[in-house]
């Protein structure tokens, strides 16, 4: 079973945070991710600016980062735990998004989660473009579970 944190930096918790948790665990084993460990931290802009700047050198806000614990490697191991890594999710640039798209502010949040996540396993994208695997993927991955998890 993976585990999964929760926090938030800068801002209230909201009341959805354990629904959020369940859905991470439902993308985890969609995926076939199993024993991962990773944490989630909910944000304002000015946080996940702050992180932008220092680790990519972009002096803006974001939707969300993702930070991977594992350098190089094979992967996860076949049995136990494996710390995947953390990703920094900044709720007001989603809000944002969730407008600028005509998406549910719910949507968007999944939507980023899961970007997060396949980021930590190892899918890189070179520009937005919606045919690219990874962007593929993750809506893939969306329509999967749209339903079955309502924050």
């Amino acid at each position: 079973m993976s585990s999964v944190d929760i926090s938030c930096e800068d801002i209230e918790p909201p009341g959805w945070v354990a629904k959020l948790e369940r859905f991470v665990h439902a993308v985890l084993e969609h995926l076939g991710h199993h024993n991962w460990e990773l944490s989630i931290v909910l944000s304002d802009n000015a946080f996940i600016q702050r992180l932008n700047r220092e680790y990519r050198g972009k002096d803006e806000p974001t939707d969300v980062l993702s930070f991977g614990q594992q350098e190089g490697g094979n992967g996860p191991p076949a049995s136990g735990p494996w710390a995947a890594g953390d990703i920094v999710v900044s709720l007001a640039a989603v809000a944002a998004n969730a407008d600028e798209f005509g998406e549910s502010f719910e949507h968007e949040l999944k939507r980023v989660v899961v970007h997060g996540i396949l980021h930590l396993a190892g899918y890189t994208h070179p520009d937005s473009s919606p045919e690219h695997p990874m962007l593929q993927l993750q809506e893939t991955v969306l329509r999967a579970l749209a339903e079955e998890h309502r924050l």
